[in-house]
C-alpha cells in the first residue's frame, strides 16, 4: 500500500513538471530556449528509432560502469588506509578537499583539451564522485569499534582474515557502500550525459 502511495505521488509530480514546461514553454514562447512537450517527445521517439541509439545508450552505461569502478577501487583502498592511519588522512586531506571544491561543468572545457574526448567523462566522473566515496570510506573505517579487532586477536583470526572477512568487507558492503551511492550515481549520469 505504501508502495502504490509513492508511486501515486511520484506520478502526480511528473505530470506537474510536465504541465510547469508546457505552461512555460508557452509563455516564452522560443522553442530554442524551452521547446514544447510534442517537438520534445517527437524527436525522442525519432531518435529511439535509429540503429545508432542502442549503441549509444550501452556506451553511456559503459562508461558510468567504468567510471564507478574507478572510483569504487582508487576510494576504497585510499579510504581504508586513510581510515587506518592519521598521518595519511592528513596527507591526503587538501587534495580530497581541492577535489571537492573544483567547480566540475566548468573544469570539462580545460579538460577537452587536455584529454581526448573519451577520457573527459571518466576524468570528470572521477572529479566529482572520488571524494564522496573516499569519505564515506575513511568514515566508515573511523567508526569501527576497536572491540572488533579484540575480537579477531582473541578468536586468532590472522591478519587478512581480520581485515577481509570478519571485518572491514561486511562493513562496507552493507554499511558504507550500498545505501550511499544513489547520489553519486545520479551525479556522474548527469555528467557523463552532457560529456
Amino acid at each position: 500500500m505504501r508502495s502504490v502511495k509513492r508511486n501515486l505521488v511520484l506520478l502526480l509530480a511528473s505530470a506537474i513538471l510536465l504541465i510547469i514546461w508546457q505552461v512555460a514553454s508557452i509563455w516564452l514562447d522560443s522553442q530554442i530556449l524551452l521547446p514544447s512537450l510534442g517537438p520534445v517527445f517527437t524527436t525522442l521517439l525519432g531518435l529511439a528509432r535509429e540503429p545508432v541509439f542502442t549503441s549509444n545508450v550501452l556506451f553511456t552505461v559503459l562508461r558510468a560502469l567504468e567510471s564507478f569502478l574507478i572510483i569504487l577501487v582508487s576510494a576504497s583502498i585510499l579510504g581504508v588506509l586513510a581510515g587506518r592511519y592519521s598521518l595519511l588522512s592528513t596527507f591526503l586531506r587538501p587534495f580530497v578537499t581541492t577535489l571537492k571544491a573544483v567547480p566540475v561543468m566548468s573544469i570539462i572545457l580545460l579538460a577537452f583539451i587536455w584529454f581526448s574526448s573519451g577520457t573527459v567523462p571518466l576524468f570528470s566522473a572521477f572529479l566529482m564522485g572520488f571524494p564522496v566515496m573516499f569519505v564515506q570510506m575513511e568514515m566508515g573505517v573511523k567508526q569501527l569499534d576497536s572491540n572488533l579487532d579484540e575480537m579477531c586477536d582473541l578468536y586468532g583470526f590472522s591478519k587478512r582474515q581480520s581485515l577481509y572477512i570478519s571485518l572491514y568487507l561486511p562493513w562496507f558492503l552493507i554499511l558504507s557502500l550500498v545505501p550511499r551511492q544513489r547520489s553519486p550515481w545520479s551525479g556522474k549520469w548527469s555528467l557523463l550525459l552532457r560529456c
